[in-house]
């Protein structure tokens, strides 16, 4: 039930790397969006504000998206176990990487560290480096039923019909 709950959390939350190819058309060399609402041209402020404003809410994240990676990193957000699931573990962070020509990996990482995951979206936000990510938990299978393949969480019919899975 915990994992479901947290895919069903990151799968609202993060769609936006499950691409294989330039995932990101926007202009901004930085996308933010906190609790559903985007932050046109987003401060320091906007970033820190949306973090410690974090709630056990469905509606309450923070999704930091980039116009190109740093250290391979596409994106980085943030939320809190919904209410009624609190396990004690704090923030679930979820980043997009860079693994390899034109791949990506989807990665987890849970703190409790307020002033760690403050910091990393800090960083992120004014492009200095992204978090060391080497002892995250890769959940990129959560986003592909084939890692390398193309197929997205979707089924591909004759005649190109289209159908979620």
């Amino acid at each position: 039930m915990k994992k479901l709950l947290t895919l069903v959390l990151c799968l609202t939350l993060l769609g936006g790397c499950a691409h294989r190819k330039a995932p990101f058309s926007f202009t901004p060399e930085v996308y933010l969006e906190v609790n559903g609402q985007e932050i046109t041209s987003p401060t320091k402020e906007d970033l820190q504000e949306g973090l410690k404003g974090l709630d056990s809410s469905e509606e309450s994240y923070v999704y930091l998206e980039l116009g190109k990676p740093v250290d391979g990193m596409w994106y980085l957000s943030a939320a809190l176990p919904l209410e009624g699931y609190e396990d004690g573990l704090g923030y679930i962070l979820e980043a997009c990487v860079e693994a390899g020509a034109e791949d990506f990996a989807y990665l987890q990482y849970r703190t409790t560290d307020q002033d760690q995951v403050l910091a990393w979206f800090e960083d992120l936000f004014t492009a200095t480096s992204a978090p060391d990510t080497s002892q995250w938990t890769d959940i990129s299978y959560w986003y592909y039923d084939d890692p390398g393949g193309y197929d997205y969480g979707y089924d591909y019919y004759k005649d190109n019909e289209i159908r979620a899975i």
